[in-house]
């Protein structure tokens, strides 16, 4: 979804686009440990079950799209 978003730049400034991207995924990474770390100390475990296969999911995402450019 972020390389969508930053199609046109990924094109034209591929340093920032790329930059950018990295702290979106970085920011929303931390912000979902932080719920699930919330919820464990609360003793709720099944919102964290959640998150941790979103986690998964956007781990796999993110290595499925990974394509480094061949010469």
């Amino acid at each position: 979804m972020i390389g969508w978003a930053l199609r046109r730049w990924q094109r034209k400034y591929p340093g920032p686009a790329l930059a950018i991207g990295l702290t979106l995924l970085v920011a929303g990474v931390v912000a979902l440990v932080a719920w699930i770390l919330r919820d464990l100390s609360r003793g709720q475990i099944l919102r964290p079950s959640i998150a941790v296969v979103v986690l998964a999911a956007l781990s796999l995402r993110v290595i499925v799209s990974f394509q480094p450019r061949r010469r």
